[in-house]
């Protein structure tokens, strides 16, 4: 029995160093039928250095070997094929997206966003954005999907890494993958293009609307007189996406009329995101906006605005003072959110006395801001009937202290204009307060600095009130 066991473990030792040297030998044709494809070389190793295939490729120098990893015990050995890429920034880095990713981001910050919804969820890019605008064009981004996020490839230090535990002894395979990293490292070579060149054909071709506009603004911004920049501004405006019309208006500004009536069309067209058009009315310059049309074109524009473009529309609109017809003004402000209706009170400061009674309902809003606004308005353009309705809002412990500052400032104002003036001074009682028109003193808290109605104890502290009254009336001027 003894004599069985021996010759049976004989048997495997024999058996295991055949396969470990098939195994080898394997591993060594793999290598070599690699190095022969590529046109790289092959280097058999000796006894501490293992065999391996390296060289000279079009985008950099390439070595496929394999190493090993001790866990104690134990150890795994790894296939390595790494791409020195001759051109490729050091600082560039292109990571899998995934847990490891997302706990690097709590200590190196959030990687950069191209504008390409699928790649930014797949792939974490960092390094200087221009640069990664530059060199991630569509092929680039396609190469990292597979390379990166299919085969768990990394790109760092100027480098195109894949490692695999085991070795890849099918030569088949291992030529496809080495393939697979010398077309990762030569999408993301420049290629012998420059940078205006490289951003030029990104901005104009780039299937993705946000990256050809990313693509645009960092040629602009860092390559002003380039003649890429040159030729990309003058076809910017004919373009099909709204976006690049926009920047191309935005870089060309009064110098060409075009620009206008591009701007313009973005505006009126409904079809075109709200996000465009609004930034589209912020780019109109007042010489732009003094164009034939473009004031009558606004407003109508105005009457089925979305919140957010109706702001920026009644912004520049102000710029050249100009404002809505009131009762259009009047009928948007109960559909629009807060923001849009400050933005409605503060343009019908422009409509002058005629929006006071707006601007009173206004100061009902349920919120601060549309308040704000509409006190604000009146201080310019109120009239005496809005002082009662103002005086509630200067006092009180839980009323907003920029809403109390704006409504004082409110009733001083339109004292001022009325030939009053502060403490002391005589307004209208507004209809439904009292005796409507009756004249009322204002007199000014000395503890809080709030503006009120005289009491009768005020006027007269040992009077009757009736006798009060009287005697305010008795004071206004013929």
């Amino acid at each position: 029995m003894p004599f069985v066991l021996g010759v049976l473990l004989i048997v495997g030792l024999g058996f295991g160093i055949y396969a470990g040297i098939q195994a080898s030998k394997r591993w060594k044709q793999a290598l070599a039928f690699a190095a022969q494809q590529l046109g790289l070389d092959y280097v058999e190793g000796g006894m501490l250095v293992g065999p391996e295939t390296r060289g000279q490729t079009d985008v950099g120098s390439l070595k496929i070997d394999s190493h090993t990893v001790s866990h104690g015990k134990s150890s795994t050995t790894y296939t390595r094929i790494v791409l020195d890429v001759d051109d490729l920034p050091r600082d560039l880095i292109f990571e899998r997206e995934g847990m490891g990713a997302t706990f690097k981001k709590v200590f190196v910050g959030e990687d950069y966003a191209l504008g390409d919804g699928h790649f930014d969820a797949s792939i974490v890019a960092r390094g200087r954005p221009q640069e990664l605008v530059s060199r991630l064009d569509v092929a680039a981004r396609n190469a990292l999907l597979v390379g990166v996020g299919q085969m768990g490839m990394t790109v760092k230090e100027g480098t195109v890494t894949f490692t695999k535990a085991g070795l890849i002894r099918d030569p088949t395979k291992l030529l496809a993958i080495a393939r697979q990293v010398v077309g990762l490292g030569r999408a993301l070579s420049a290629g012998g293009r420059t940078a205006p060149q490289r951003l030029f054909s990104t901005a104009s071709t780039d299937p993705v609307p946000a990256v050809r506009q990313q693509a645009a603004r960092f040629l602009w911004r860092g390559y002003p007189g380039s003649p890429q920049a040159q030729q990309l501004a003058a076809t910017a405006l004919d373009s099909e996406d709204p976006g690049m019309r926009l920047l191309g208006a935005q870089r060309i500004g009064d110098a060409d009329p075009r620009a206008g009536r591009v701007l313009l069309a973005l505006v009126a067209d409904g079809g075109v995101a709200n996000g465009v058009r609004a930034e589209a009315v912020a780019t109109l310059t007042a010489s732009q906006l003094r164009a034939t049309g473009v004031i009558a074109e606004l407003v109508a524009v105005f009457r089925r605005a979305h919140s957010g473009l109706l702001v920026e529309l009644l912004e520049a609109l102000r710029r050249v003072s100009v404002a809505p017809p009131l009762d259009q003004l009047a009928r948007r402000i109960s559909s629009v959110d807060p923001e849009g209706r400050a933005a409605i009170a503060t343009s019908a400061a422009l409509h002058g006395a005629a929006a006071t009674a707006m601007l009173v309902r206004s100061l009902d809003d349920d919120d601060t801001q549309v308040q704000i606004a509409a006190a604000r308005a009146l201080r310019g353009c109120g009239d005496l009937s809005a002082v009662e309705p103002l005086l509630p809002l200067t006092k009180g412990l839980f009323t907003n202290g920029t809403l109390k500052e704006a409504c004082r400032g409110a009733v001083e104002a339109i004292q001022s204009r009325a030939g009053g003036g502060g403490s002391g001074g005589l307004t209208v009682v507004a209809e439904g307060a009292g005796a409507a028109g009756a004249l009322s003193a204002m007199r000014q808290a000395a503890a809080t600095g709030e503006l009120s109605p005289a009491s009768a104890e005020v006027a007269g502290a040992d009077e009757p009130a009736e006798q009060s009254d009287a005697l305010t009336r008795a004071e206004a001027p013929a």
